[in-house]
């Protein structure tokens, strides 16, 4: 059994009008007028192929499929449809469109299953609009609570409680199904899988991700009448810190990864010695206690190499390392094998949606290979050979999990 590739290809190119940034890019965020307009596709699809779809409190999207009655076990497929700013039209919509397609397919062939399905597209997963990002999964999942989800502002002020009337209601859906596991396709991201000729990441963990905020002091001094030795310059100390942190992750990378990608002046005028520079810094481990220590070696480069005092470090956010199903992985293995696909394991260096429904029941996912590795761009692209390899994948992990699951919980 198959999917039709050329259906779900039109499916990736007809959707990709909602959003529509350039040529090949998608602005959708959400509750935006794309994202809403993506969001009533999702509805008349699943409906025109007999699912019933529901939303919950914070706009979640659910189809139900080959349900019985509201008690039979449930195998969850989802992911998300919102993008970043300029981003690209596979991150996400792949996963819910070839969930779609496995639907499809099960219905072309009248293949019965003893599980229902549920497709799912979760709100607000990448937080490009709305903090915290995973949002609707960590919601549904008991995560997060119901007043930060509908309080979050977006930078023009706009509640996510305003902005999306009419496209959640007043009930939970997650709680009231009987899920046995859940199953997310995605891009790689990444160019390992391209790099390797590997078919099919089979992800066996997520990275933790911790984030920082490092505020350097100085003093704002007039740039053209201060000499350099008169001068505390806070970004100075900043750009030093860079270097030496860099360091540490290039002695220490197969451990850990980081970026300081973001940066704030103050005043941030080009003719006065910088008063304040503050860096944001995103550190990313499968190692908790590398995680752990992120703050310790940040004060340490800061008082024993930089010899600076005047500076504050404080941790905004932390996520563990999540580790997937052994049941999940080793049905994936299986499964591409069966199909004559190649496969390797994978960590992702990137969350998703797959890492709070992990803390809740058997949870895996697929990857496959992305152009360059690129993503979160305009220029995001897969090969159509790579969508098929992955809901090929998915539909024949959901055909070997209908027949085994159940004796995980027996």
């Amino acid at each position: 059994m198959h999917i039709n590739i050329q259906r779900l290809w039109d499916d990736l190119s007809s959707t990709a009008q909602f959003g529509k940034v350039q040529e090949t890019g998608l602005t959708r965020l959400t509750f935006d007028q794309s994202d809403k307009k993506i969001r009533e596709w999702f509805t008349t699809t699943c409906r025109n192929l007999g699912g019933i779809v529901r939303t919950d409190r914070v706009g979640n999207q659910y189809a139900r499929f080959f349900s019985l009655n509201d008690q039979q076990s449930t195998i969850l497929v989802g992911s998300h449809l919102d993008t970043q700013p300029n981003g690209g039209r596979f991150d996400g919509i792949l996963g819910v469109l070839a969930g779609i397609e496995v639907i499809r397919t099960f219905m072309d062939k009248q293949h019965t299953l003893k599980h229902a399905i549920e497709i799912i597209n979760w709100t607000n997963e990448e937080g490009a609009r709305f903090y915290p990002p995973m949002m609707g999964s960590a919601y549904a999942c008991g995560h997060l609570d119901l007043n930060t989800v509908l309080q979050s502002k977006d930078k023009d002020g706009y509640l996510l409680r305003n902005v999306s009337e009419g496209f959640r209601s007043d009930s939970d859906v997650l709680t009231t199904i009987k899920p046995s596991c859940y199953l997310e396709l995605h891009i790689e991201q990444g160019p390992v899988l391209e790099k390797e000729k590997i078919n099919i990441g089979v992800v066996t963990s997520i990275t933790g991700i911790s984030w920082f905020s490092i505020r350097f002091f100085g003093k704002a001094r007039h740039a053209g009448t201060t000499p350099l030795n008169y001068r505390n310059d806070a970004f100075i100390k900043a750009a030093k810190f860079t270097i030496e942190f860099q360091k540490y992750l290039i002695e220490n990378s197969d451990n850990i990864i980081g970026t300081i990608g973001k940066i704030e002046n103050i005043p941030n005028t080009p003719n006065t010695v910088p008063e304040e520079t503050i860096l944001y810094i995103d550190v990313r481990s499968a190692n908790e206690e590398y995680l752990n220590n992120v703050a310790s070696v940040i004060e340490k480069i800061i008082r024993l190499k930089l010899r600076v005092n005047d500076f504050e470090v404080k941790k905004i956010s932390s996520i563990s390392p999540t580790n997937f199903s052994s049941l999940l992985i080793s049905t994936i293995d299986k499964s591409i094998q069966e199909i004559g696909l190649t496969g390797r394991h994978i960590v992702s260096g990137a969350g998703h949606d797959a890492l709070q429904l992990a803390k809740q029941i058997p949870t895996g996912m697929i990857f496959v290979p992305c152009e360059d590795g690129i993503s979160h761009n305009v220029n995001e692209n897969i090969l159509k050979e790579y969508a098929e390899n992955g809901a090929n994948s998915l539909l024949k992990t959901i055909l070997n999990l209908d027949e085994t699951i159940d004796e995980y919980y027996n």
